[in-house]
């Protein structure tokens, strides 16, 4: 998912998000925060999977970054659309809630508070997901966007229990069912398929909610999976994420 040399930043996405060129210069970033704080590529990679130490050096390599992407106000604070501007355009819908629901976590000094928010971010992603997971929500996001036309606005304001009557964005919902051979033709949703492919300790909370809200008919296919999701947010607003 994230280049793992390079922490917080790009903790929900993967490595083939960037480009080259911006792979250049994140580990640019590293190797310069690297010599800055002295912390082991250890300790950073340990982070990817959740793994947080209580080490000054590496606390200090995550303010280090924020700094030199030039993301951090007078204030200590992290200046969230600057952060979200330098994201590729294609993951900025899925880490908005993110950033913005953990905004600055203040902590005992700069590097602490950087420290609680990269934490904050880790929690708060779409990973719970493995590595091969959130690789594929990232190519179906990118087919079912590139298919539909469906905008990103619409698909992150979904997250937020907003569901824009737009028939490409309902049909970017089925096109992501579709790619996972969810829903069929007819717009009729594969409840213990839809169940199956959720991560393992997702399923025991979710399954009621798939099979209570079964196939919400409306007038086409595209319509259904868009009344389908509503209902999946309706019943769990906390933990309903569209990819």
């Amino acid at each position: 998912m994230f280049c793992p040399v390079v922490v917080g930043l790009f903790l929900i996405f993967g490595v083939s998000a960037l480009t080259e060129e911006e792979q250049e210069m994140m580990n640019g970033l590293h190797a310069e925060c690297i010599s800055q704080t002295g912390c082991s590529e250890d300790l950073i990679s340990k982070v990817r999977a959740g793994d947080f130490a209580e080490d000054n050096k590496l606390k200090c390599y995550m303010k280090c970054i924020f700094e030199e992407l030039g993301v951090i106000g007078d204030d200590g604070k992290i200046d969230v659309p600057g952060l979200l501007e330098i994201l590729p355009e294609d993951i900025r819908s899925t880490a908005r809630p993110i950033f913005e629901k953990c905004g600055t976590v203040a902590g005992s000094d700069g590097c602490d508070s950087m420290f609680q928010t990269h934490k904050c971010y880790y929690a708060e992603s779409p990973q719970g997901l493995s590595e091969e997971m959130q690789e594929l929500a990232d190519m179906l996001h990118a087919t079912c966007v590139e298919e539909t036309g469906a905008k990103e606005d619409d698909i992150y304001n979904a997250r937020n229990g907003v569901f824009a009557d737009d028939v490409n964005f309902k049909c970017y919902i089925k096109c992501i069912m579709a790619q996972m051979a969810c829903i069929d033709d007819d717009g009729i949703i594969d409840e213990e398929a839809t169940i199956a492919v959720l991560p393992e300790e997702y399923r025991a909370r979710s399954a009621p909610i798939i099979k209570k809200c079964g196939t919400v008919k409306g007038s086409s296919p595209c319509e259904n999976a868009w009344l389908t999701h509503k209902c999946y947010q309706h019943e769990a607003s906390d933990e309903y994420f569209l990819v």
